[in-house]
């Protein structure tokens, strides 16, 4: 049937029939690609809210982390403090050794004051001071 048309207007059909069949596939090329947009857009708001949730998540750990950087500086100082403490000789009770003084001391002997230096963690000096009723109790 096309034989049938001048040579212009073949051309002219055949213009019209290209441009249909491409209008024709970009109207259904346009509506797969609304379509697909569509269907996506679930995705779209779901993908979105994980990254928001995503991101607050991060901030609060960005927080938790500061907290346990200043926990394990104050572990580390507490550390140092507690290794000092083992390292520092005991110091020998004081009490007990005034009560030894007392305990060997004669009867007529009142004690005012005592002074007692240790060297290294003993007793190295010891000076009484009091009142004795006689000499010979002193």
């Amino acid at each position: 049937m096309i034989n049938l048309i001048p040579p212009e207007g073949q051309q002219a059909v055949k213009r019209e029939y290209l441009l249909r069949v491409g209008g024709t596939l970009a109207f259904l090329f346009g509506g797969v690609l609304l379509a697909l947009a569509v269907s996506l857009l679930p995705t779209y708001v779901l993908v979105d809210a994980q990254i928001s949730a995503s991101a607050s998540n991060a901030r609060k750990a960005g927080a938790d982390d500061e907290q346990f950087k200043s926990a394990d500086l104050e572990v580390s100082r507490t550390s140092a403090i507690l290794n000092q403490l083992q390292k520092t000789p005991p110091q020998p009770p004081m009490s007990a050794a005034i009560e030894d003084i007392r305990a060997v001391a004669p009867a007529g002997i009142g004690f005012r004051n005592f002074f007692i230096e240790d060297d290294a963690g003993k007793v190295s000096k010891v000076q009484v001071q009091g009142v004795a009723a006689t000499r010979e109790v002193l």
